[in-house]
């Protein structure tokens, strides 16, 4: 089955909902990798508090755009969120990457 690539927020709802993405990646994330066209890599800090908050909002976002998908990849020494869309939602990739700090 095909997922359509649609957001199901008002544009109200979705301003404020990349607002919250952006804060909680600043707070969240040490470094972000484009893998492919389709995935990008956040290295998440050691912070179970801030895991715990990027897994909630990950499952909303799933919720109201169902095309992408977030996967948790553990290690000993590193936790990062991997998120994949299917290829005709790469553009949306692109606005999603770039709410993750800069790498550095």
């Amino acid at each position: 089955m095909r997922v359509p690539i649609a957001c199901t927020l008002t544009v109200d709802d979705a301003a404020t909902r990349i607002d919250e993405w952006r804060t909680v990646l600043r707070r969240s994330v040490t470094s972000a990798r484009r893998t492919s066209p389709t995935e990008v890599r956040l290295e998440l800090r050691d912070d179970r508090a801030g895991l715990d908050e990027l897994v909630g909002l990950a499952q909303r976002e799933v919720a109201c755009c169902a095309f992408f998908d977030f996967t948790l990849s553990i290690a000993v020494d590193m936790v990062a969120l991997v998120v994949t869309v299917p290829t005709d939602a790469a553009t949306v990739l692109d606005g999603f990457a770039a709410l993750a700090p800069p790498a550095g």
